[in-house]
């Protein structure tokens, strides 16, 4: 689920002008439902990330860590994000946890 590319579709451009910046957060764990509304998403025509093999919550570990914006990396190219975290042996990162920073982006 990869979409971002330059069609917007209806359900897109209405979220962009009843809400300038607006970003759909999806905020549940695994295994309860995460790809199937990120699918749903994607196909309403909103560009919707989707774990992306834990690289999602990484980047926005880091950006927080470096002061840059959450989403940057992400910010220009989605507008919904979906299972934002990452478990692995080399650590963890529920980024959903970090919403208060991402009002201040």
């Amino acid at each position: 689920m990869r979409g971002g590319g330059p069609e917007r579709s209806w359900a897109t451009r209405a979220l962009q002008r009843s809400v300038p910046g607006a970003r759909i957060f999806q905020i549940g764990m695994q295994r309860c439902g995460t790809t199937s509304i990120a699918l749903f998403l994607e196909r309403c025509g909103i560009p919707c990330i989707h774990y992306d093999e834990g690289r999602l919550a990484k980047r926005i570990r880091v950006n927080l860590a470096t002061s840059d914006r959450p989403l940057a990396d992400y910010d220009e190219r989605y507008l919904a994000l979906a299972n934002m975290n990452w478990n692995a042996g080399d650590g963890c990162c529920d980024a959903f946890k970090e919403h208060a920073a991402f009002r201040r982006a």
